[in-house]
C-alpha cells in the first residue's frame, strides 16, 4: 500500500522536532529552536546533501558576520552620518555580499541573508543583554542542530524508503 509507504516520514519528522523541543529547554543557550528549525529547512533548500548543506552553513554563518559588521559600522557611523547611517551601512554590506555571487563556496547568498536576519532577530530578543561573541556562539549551533538535523531525515528518509522499496507492496 502506497501509504505505507509515505507515513514513516512525518513520523520519523515528528520524532525528530520532538527531540529538538525536548532539547531545547535544557540547552537554551545552544539551542535556540526558531533558529534550528530555519536552518533544518536551510540544509533541503540548499539541496539536502552534506555538501550543499555545509556550504549554506558557511554562507549563513557569513550572513552573521554581515549582520556584526553592519551594527559595528552603524554604531561607530551614527555620530557622523545621524538617520541616514543604517540604511547607507546596510546598503554597503548588502553591496559586498551580493559580490559572493561570483565565489563558488559561497556563492549561496539566501542562506547570506537568513544568517543576517536571524542575527538581528536574536538581537532583537537578547536586548541589553545581546554581546557579539556569545550571540554568534549561540547562533552558531543553532545552526549546527539544524543543518545535523537535515543530515539524519535524509538519511533516516533514504535507509526507510530502501527497506520499503523492497519490503511494502504498492
Amino acid at each position: 500500500m502506497k501509504v505505507m509507504k509515505y507515513l514513516p516520514h512525518p513520523g520519523i519528522i515528528a520524532v525528530l522536532v520532538v527531540v529538538m523541543m525536548t532539547l531545547e529547554p535544557l540547552i537554551p543557550t545552544y539551542l535556540v529552536s526558531w533558529i534550528a528549525f530555519q536552518t533544518w529547512a536551510l540544509y533541503f533548500i540548499a539541496g539536502g546533501t552534506p555538501k550543499q548543506g555545509l556550504k549554506a552553513g558557511a554562507c549563513y554563518v557569513g550572513g552573521i558576520l554581515a549582520a556584526i559588521l553592519i551594527m559595528l559600522l552603524a554604531g561607530a557611523m551614527g555620530p557622523m552620518l545621524g538617520k541616514a547611517t543604517l540604511p547607507l551601512v546596510c546598503a554597503v554590506v548588502a553591496f559586498g555580499v551580493i559580490c559572493f555571487e561570483k565565489v563558488k563556496p559561497l556563492d549561496f547568498i539566501p542562506a547570506w541573508f537568513l544568517g543576517a536576519g536571524a542575527y538581528f532577530g536574536l538581537a532583537n530578543v537578547q536586548g541589553a543583554n545581546f554581546h557579539f561573541g556569545p550571540a554568534m556562539v549561540t547562533q552558531v549551533s543553532a545552526l549546527v542542530f539544524g543543518l545535523v538535523w537535515g543530515f539524519i531525515t535524509v538519511a533516516l528518509r533514504t535507509k526507510y524508503g530502501a527497506w520499503a522499496d523492497k519490503n511494502v507492496k504498492g
